[in-house]
């Protein structure tokens, strides 16, 4: 399953952001994957703001599925 968070905008689009603050329930869809015993992966997609490193970024994303699924 492809993650990423992102802010509804009307017909055009949304607008990307950081893990947790859009309206992505990534959070629910995570531990629907754990309760079901879901066997495909998750996979992060995360759009690094300029300037961002994206190892740190990245690093972020996956302690937020940590501590969803804690």
């Amino acid at each position: 399953m492809h993650l990423k968070d992102w802010r509804k905008q009307g017909t055009a689009g949304g607008e990307n952001l950081p893990w947790g603050k859009g309206d992505t329930p990534l959070k629910e869809i995570l531990q629907v994957m754990r309760s079901n015993h879901y066997t495909f992966p998750a996979s992060i997609e995360y759009e690094t703001p300029e300037g961002s490193d994206v190892l740190t970024e990245m690093r972020k994303c996956v302690q937020y599925c940590k501590d969803a699924l804690a």
